[in-house]
């Protein structure tokens, strides 16, 4: 089953902003979120870390996604991480938002105006010790970042099996 602190990796295939996200991070995967509970999700939004149904990014005529659980973590490591994440305010508009897309683009390892979906979930888990890559600032990891890193295990036969669960309620 699915867990607390596993992370969805997620792609939309409909909206074009997906695309561009896409060819500036490199990445297959658009978009990152963090499993909260059985029901629920953490997302990085523009009005600041907002809970979204799982169920959501579900259908997949719109999303294809792929679910990682940590290796190597305690599960207080991951509750405090995410309680961190929850604790965040920050307020983002898209004009920073794409002057950030473009910053990941040329890999300009600075500080971005806005904190990413990967970002946000690597800086909070950075704050209990854990790293996708030891060497790169937490603040600029990217969706290409999570999945081709080592740390977190490929688990989407969980989500297969969350998903039949759900379609017979």
């Amino acid at each position: 089953m699915i867990k607390k602190g596993d992370i969805l990796l997620i792609r939309n295939w409909i909206v074009p902003l997906s695309w561009i996200i896409s060819w500036f991070t490199y990445s297959k995967w658009t978009h990152v979120a963090w499993i909260y509970d059985n029901k629920y999700l953490l997302e990085s939004r523009s009005s600041g870390i907002i809970k979204t149904p799982i169920k959501k990014y579900l259908n997949k005529r719109i999303y294809k996604v792929k679910l990682l659980r940590l290796k190597g973590i305690k599960k207080e490591k991951i509750k405090q991480a995410i309680k961190f994440a929850i604790e965040l305010k920050y307020k983002r508009n898209y004009f920073k938002f794409l002057w950030t897309l473009i910053l990941i683009a040329f890999d300009y390892a600075r500080r971005r105006p806005i904190m990413s979906c990967s970002g946000m979930i690597a800086n909070c888990l950075s704050q209990v010790g854990f790293y996708f890559k030891k060497y790169k600032n937490p603040l600029l990891i990217t969706p290409a970042d999570i999945d081709n890193s080592k740390r977190p295990k490929n688990v989407n036969y969980e989500l297969r099996k969350y998903i039949k669960e759900r379609l017979k309620k």
